[in-house]
């Protein structure tokens, strides 16, 4: 099977390739990936100017209508503290989304449709990294037990 498409694992070992490159001066500051099929990622950016630091959320399906996100701000004057982060990526939502809510708690409702009403599940979906933020996922699991206990 050696050089089939069958060796090579097929999507689920795919994951970020198809995320946009980072633009000149952008730098990711967190990545999310998403358990899906496919393993989809979208990734949280920031471009320091001037005066102020511009944030942008991309994902792997930017050129296709309606695949982008709307984000509740643009720019800060300082870097976020975590918890601004977080506001800022679930404050974000995804055009034409199947699921209310921003980034993170749309997958909490997803999750909660297909049965999965604990923290694990919610894991084993959708999970956050951070080379600025090392306590991210931790926050982000903390912030979906307290959704899921209501």
């Amino acid at each position: 099977m050696n050089g089939t498409i069958g060796s090579c694992g097929g999507p689920r070992v795919w994951g970020g390739e198809f995320l946009p490159a980072l633009a000149t001066g952008h730098i990711e500051i967190a990545p999310v990936s998403m358990a899906s099929t496919t393993s989809d990622q979208f990734s949280i950016r920031r471009l320091r100017e001037v005066d102020h630091i511009r944030y942008s959320i991309v994902g792997e399906y930017e050129d296709e209508e309606g695949m982008s996100y709307d984000l509740p701000f643009e720019t800060s004057n300082a870097p976020l503290s975590m918890q601004e982060l977080l506001a800022f990526m679930d404050g974000a939502t995804y055009q034409n989304d199947l699921y209310p809510s921003g980034t993170l708690s749309s997958s909490w409702f997803m999750m909660h449709e297909f049965g999965h009403d604990d923290v694990a599940g919610v894991n084993e979906f959708l999970s956050l990294s951070s080379p600025f933020y090392p306590s991210i996922n931790a926050c982000y699991l903390q912030l979906a037990a307290d959704w899921l206990a209501g």
